[in-house]
Protein backbone atom coordinates (compact mmCIF):
# COMPACT_ATOMS: atom_id res chain seq x y z
CA UNK A 1 0.00 0.00 0.00
CA UNK A 2 2.94 2.32 0.59
CA UNK A 3 3.98 1.72 -3.00
CA UNK A 4 0.55 2.64 -4.10
CA UNK A 5 0.63 5.83 -2.06
CA UNK A 6 4.06 6.70 -3.40
CA UNK A 7 2.86 6.05 -6.97
CA UNK A 8 -0.27 8.07 -6.38
CA UNK A 9 1.80 10.88 -4.91
CA UNK A 10 4.13 10.81 -7.93
CA UNK A 11 1.13 10.74 -10.23
CA UNK A 12 -0.45 13.63 -8.35
CA UNK A 13 2.83 15.61 -8.54
CA UNK A 14 3.23 14.86 -12.25
CA UNK A 15 -0.39 15.76 -12.88
CA UNK A 16 -0.02 19.06 -11.00
CA UNK A 17 3.18 19.86 -12.93
CA UNK A 18 1.46 19.01 -16.22
CA UNK A 19 -1.44 21.30 -15.34
CA UNK A 20 1.02 24.06 -14.43
CA UNK A 21 2.95 23.64 -17.71
CA UNK A 22 -0.31 23.49 -19.68
CA UNK A 23 -1.50 26.65 -17.93
CA UNK A 24 1.80 28.40 -18.75
CA UNK A 25 1.52 27.26 -22.37
CA UNK A 26 -2.05 28.55 -22.70
CA UNK A 27 -1.09 31.84 -21.02
CA UNK A 28 1.77 32.20 -23.51
CA UNK A 29 -0.56 31.49 -26.44
CA UNK A 30 -3.03 34.05 -25.11
CA UNK A 31 -0.25 36.64 -24.76
CA UNK A 32 0.89 35.97 -28.33
CA UNK A 33 -2.70 36.33 -29.54
CA UNK A 34 -3.07 39.60 -27.62
CA UNK A 35 0.21 40.90 -29.08
CA UNK A 36 -0.95 39.89 -32.58
CA UNK A 37 -4.22 41.71 -31.98
CA UNK A 38 -2.40 44.81 -30.75
CA UNK A 39 -0.11 44.72 -33.80
CA UNK A 40 -3.07 44.32 -36.16
CA UNK A 41 -4.85 47.15 -34.41
CA UNK A 42 -1.89 49.50 -34.79
CA UNK A 43 -1.46 48.44 -38.42
CA UNK A 44 -5.16 49.12 -39.00
CA UNK A 45 -4.83 52.60 -37.48
CA UNK A 46 -1.75 53.31 -39.62
CA UNK A 47 -3.59 52.16 -42.74
CA UNK A 48 -6.58 54.33 -41.82
CA UNK A 49 -4.28 57.35 -41.42
CA UNK A 50 -2.67 56.62 -44.79
CA UNK A 51 -6.07 56.30 -46.46
CA UNK A 52 -7.16 59.58 -44.88
CA UNK A 53 -4.06 61.29 -46.27
CA UNK A 54 -4.76 59.78 -49.69
CA UNK A 55 -8.34 61.01 -49.48
CA UNK A 56 -7.11 64.52 -48.64
CA UNK A 57 -4.71 64.42 -51.61
CA UNK A 58 -7.48 63.19 -53.91
CA UNK A 59 -9.78 66.00 -52.76
CA UNK A 60 -7.02 68.56 -53.34
CA UNK A 61 -6.36 67.11 -56.81
CA UNK A 62 -10.06 67.29 -57.67
CA UNK A 63 -10.20 70.90 -56.54
CA UNK A 64 -7.10 71.73 -58.61
CA UNK A 65 -8.55 69.95 -61.64
CA UNK A 66 -11.80 71.90 -61.26
CA UNK A 67 -9.87 75.19 -61.05
CA UNK A 68 -7.95 74.23 -64.19
CA UNK A 69 -11.18 73.35 -66.02
CA UNK A 70 -12.67 76.71 -65.00
CA UNK A 71 -9.54 78.59 -66.07
CA UNK A 72 -9.45 76.69 -69.34
CA UNK A 73 -13.09 77.51 -70.03
CA UNK A 74 -12.43 81.16 -69.21
CA UNK A 75 -9.48 81.23 -71.59
CA UNK A 76 -11.30 79.47 -74.44
CA UNK A 77 -12.55 82.72 -76.06
CA UNK A 78 -9.07 84.22 -75.80
CA UNK A 79 -7.54 81.13 -77.39
CA UNK A 80 -10.12 81.28 -80.18
CA UNK A 81 -9.21 84.96 -80.72
CA UNK A 82 -5.51 84.05 -80.85
CA UNK A 83 -6.30 81.36 -83.44
CA UNK A 84 -8.16 83.96 -85.53
CA UNK A 85 -5.23 86.38 -85.23
CA UNK A 86 -2.83 83.62 -86.25
CA UNK A 87 -4.91 82.90 -89.35
CA UNK A 88 -4.99 86.62 -90.19
CA UNK A 89 -1.22 86.87 -89.71
CA UNK A 90 -0.83 83.95 -92.11
CA UNK A 91 -3.00 85.75 -94.65
CA UNK A 92 -0.97 88.97 -94.16
CA UNK A 93 2.29 87.06 -94.65
CA UNK A 94 0.94 85.61 -97.88
CA UNK A 95 -0.11 89.09 -99.02
CA UNK A 96 3.31 90.50 -98.11
CA UNK A 97 5.00 87.76 -100.13
CA UNK A 98 2.77 88.48 -103.12
CA UNK A 99 3.39 92.22 -102.76
CA UNK A 100 7.12 91.66 -102.44
CA UNK A 101 7.12 89.47 -105.54
CA UNK A 102 5.05 92.05 -107.43
CA UNK A 103 7.34 94.91 -106.36
CA UNK A 104 10.41 92.95 -107.52
CA UNK A 105 8.83 92.31 -110.90
CA UNK A 106 7.81 95.96 -111.13
CA UNK A 107 11.33 97.05 -110.20
CA UNK A 108 12.76 94.77 -112.90
CA UNK A 109 10.40 96.22 -115.50
CA UNK A 110 11.25 99.76 -114.38
CA UNK A 111 14.99 99.06 -114.60
CA UNK A 112 14.48 97.49 -117.99
CA UNK A 113 12.72 100.67 -119.20
CA UNK A 114 15.38 103.00 -117.78
CA UNK A 115 18.32 101.15 -119.20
Amino acid sequence: MAARTAGASDLHTASAEARKKWSEYLAGEMNITLEDYALLSSMNLAAADTYKELEDHAIALNQSAEKLRTASAALAPEIAHIDELEAQVGELEAAVLRLDSYSKRLEEKFEALII
